[in-house]
C-alpha cells in the first residue's frame, strides 16, 4: 500500500477499510520507525515498538577505487505521486543551467513517461537485484524527492553503497539521516535548496566523499546482525510475558 494515501482518504473505500482492518486485531505490532508508532498510537490507541528495517550491508556496498563519473542516481516507480519525481526533473533542469557536470541515472519498476528533460538521462526498468546494487555502487549522488515515507529503503541502500545523498524532509528519512552530517537535506519543493546541495556535491569532492564515508557508517548500524538481534529480544521479551 505504497500508493498516494490522498485517493483513500474517502470512509467508503475499500483498501483503506483493508488498511484499518488489521489495527482492530489483539495482536502484538511492531513499528518500522518513529513516526509509524506515534501514528498508531495517535489513531488506534495501539502501541507499537520499533523494530527498524533491516539493510544487507554485504550486498550494498561501495564499489573500491570508484572513479567520479558524476551520476546523479533515482530510483522508484514513476507512476506513485507521492515519489514525486516531477519535482526531481523541476530540480535536475535548473541544475543542468547552472552545470553540465552530470548526468542521470533512474532504476524504475515500469518504462516511465519522461517530463521534458535537457540533462542526460538513461534509465534501467526492473533491474534485478544484483544489477540495482551494481547501479548504486557505480553512481555518484543519490537524489530521493518523496513527499512522505515511513523508513525509505532507497536511500540507506543508497548509504550503504557509499553514495552522498541528497533528500526531501519526508518524515522517516530522519530515522537514519541528520543533515550536514551524513546525507543532505532539504525542505519540500525547495527547487533551489536542491539544486544548491546537488551543485555542492558536484564541484566539492572532499564534501561528497565525507558525505559517503559518514553514510557508510551509518548503515552499518541497520545491519540485519543488530535488527535479528533486536528482533529476538523482542520475541524473547513477549514469551516472558514482559510485553507492556
Amino acid at each position: 500500500m505504497y500508493g498516494d494515501y490522498g485517493r483513500m482518504i474517502p470512509s467508503n473505500d475499500q483498501y483503506r477499510e483493508y488498511i484499518k482492518n488489521p489495527y482492530t486485531k489483539i495482536i502484538y505490532y511492531l513499528s518500522v520507525c518513529d513516526i509509524v508508532r506515534d501514528v498508531l498510537y495517535a489513531r488506534y490507541r495501539i502501541w507499537a515498538p520499533v523494530l527498524y528495517n533491516g539493510i544487507d550491508v554485504n550486498f550494498y556496498h561501495p564499489k573500491d577505487d570508484k572513479e567520479f563519473s558524476g551520476t546523479i542516481l533515482l530510483v522508484g516507480n514513476p507512476y506513485q505521486p507521492f515519489k514525486n519525481f516531477d519535482f526531481a526533473f523541476r530540480v535536475l533542469n535548473k541544475l543542468y543551467d547552472k552545470s553540465k557536470n552530470f548526468k542521470v541515472k533512474w532504476a524504475c519498476q515500469y518504462q516511465p513517461q519522461l517530463p521534458a528533460h535537457r540533462f542526460p538521462l538513461e534509465y534501467v526498468v526492473m533491474p534485478k537485484q544484483n544489477e540495482l546494487a551494481k547501479i548504486y555502487r557505480e553512481s555518484d549522488i543519490f537524489f530521493f524527492t518523496s513527499l512522505y515515507e515511513s523508513f525509505p529503503l532507497p536511500p540507506i541502500e543508497a548509504m550503504a553503497s557509499g553514495l552522498a545523498v541528497v533528500s526531501t524532509d519526508c518524515g522517516g528519512i530522519h530515522t537514519y539521516a541528520k543533515n550536514g552530517e551524513n546525507a543532505l537535506l532539504i525542505n519540500q519543493e525547495d527547487v533551489d535548496g536542491a539544486v544548491g546541495a546537488l551543485f555542492d556535491l558536484l564541484e566539492d569532492g572532499a564534501l561528497r566523499n565525507n558525505l559517503s564515508r559518514r553514510a557508510r557508517e551509518r548503515a552499518m548500524e541497520f545491519s540485519w546482525d543488530i535488527v535479528a538481534r533486536d528482533l529476538e529480544n523482542y520475541l524473547l521479551t513477549i514469551c516472558g510475558g514482559q510485553y507492556d
